[in-house]
């Protein structure tokens, strides 16, 4: 956040480049033990997982809001 302010960009910054991480571990892996098609795949896998985007979102949420849950209303944590 330092780099780009305070703004929703930065703080969906860092899920989405941890997503894109995990995405190319994840075929560097397949590739190297299961060849191209098998690489290919998996990414195609997880790219069209709905989870793994939701998890992602809820990441930069508790990231956002200093705690691990969203908190739509804009109030406390204790539901005010």
């Amino acid at each position: 956040m330092a780099m780009f302010g305070p703004t929703q960009f930065a703080a969906r910054l860092g899920p989405a480049l941890l997503a894109w991480g995990l995405g190319a571990a994840l075929f560097g892996h397949c590739r190297r033990w299961h060849g191209l098609a098998a690489a290919r795949l998996a990414l195609l896998v997880l790219a069209t997982s709905p989870l793994f985007f939701i998890g992602g979102q809820l990441a930069g949420c508790g990231l956002q809001n200093g705690h691990g849950a969203c908190n739509r209303s804009g109030g406390g944590g204790d539901g005010q």
